[in-house]
């Protein structure tokens, strides 16, 4: 089954079940909004938190930056199936997808809420992560360009500040609409992690991060009805490769500023 699929076992008799996860690529979108879904819902439409998974996005984060940033793995390896599709606007989407769950990573995270919180250790591999997401991007959009389709001339968009960046507000935005109304009508999951919880982890996700906060005007005040990004003409776009790739300045993935350690380990 798809990610965010609704469905149940029925066992007639005395069963021992055994069930796994995957996360296709293909699917990254969808598994965004599962995992928000589950997150704020929780009990009523899960039951289990599937803690691992976390790990395994994270790895699949350094297995794209592997693949594209790196260039550590050719076409004809058997691995460069699991890469993105990021020659078309749905694979950039499914890029953009994981970037935002990495971003979200200790926001979307239940422990996070607990009394005793997440482990200094854990909180170090979201930083390790988020810097490698955002490395990933700046890869992207050094390489690639976003265009906005015409019968003239296509318009080159500013893909971080109006694609990337309005998509993670969109769905903080959704998020938040959700969470509120989850908790007016369904007991919280963690006592801890209310709506204030959640906000309050955002604000600091994203504290000093310019170009979110510039964002935050993009969607108007209508409230956000969905997660996805709308497929309504004036948001599509097709991606085109840059003959000449622009210059960037290549992010540290090994080292972690004290600044970016501490918003973390002191929250």
């Amino acid at each position: 089954m798809r990610p965010n699929t609704p469905h149940c076992v029925y066992t007639h008799g005395h069963t021992i079940c055994h069930g796994g996860h995957f996360y296709p690529t293909s699917c990254l979108q969808d598994t965004l909004f599962s995992l928000i879904h589950s997150f704020v819902a929780g009990n009523l439409v899960t039951n289990t938190e599937h803690e691992a998974s976390r790990l395994l996005l994270r790895r699949m984060v350094q297995f794209y930056h592997l693949a594209l940033v790196g260039d550590q793995i050719t076409l004809g390896n058997s691995s460069s199936s699991h890469a993105p599709r990021i020659d078309t606007s749905e694979g950039v989407l499914d890029l953009f997808s994981i970037c935002i769950l990495t971003e979200l990573s200790n926001v979307l995270n239940l422990v996070t809420y607990s009394t005793h919180g997440m482990a200094p250790n854990d909180r170090e591999n979201c930083i390790q992560a988020r810097h490698r997401s955002r490395d990933l991007l700046d890869w992207f959009f050094a390489n690639y360009e976003l265009v906005r389709p015409g019968t003239e001339t296509p318009a080159v968009l500013d893909g971080k500040n109006e694609v990337y960046w309005p998509y993670v507000v969109r769905i903080v935005e959704g998020l938040t609409r959700y969470k509120k109304l989850a908790s007016d009508n369904i007991q919280d999951t963690i006592k801890g992690c209310t709506t204030a919880s959640v906000k309050k982890e955002i604000e600091a996700c994203f504290r000093g991060v310019a170009e979110y906060h510039a964002a935050t005007s993009f969607w108007g005040t209508e409230p956000v009805e969905s997660l996805a990004w709308p497929t309504d003409d004036q948001y599509k776009f097709t991606v085109q490769k840059l003959t000449t790739p622009k210059p960037r300045q290549r992010k540290s993935t090994d080292s972690i500023s004290t600044a970016s350690k501490n918003s973390f380990l002191t929250r």
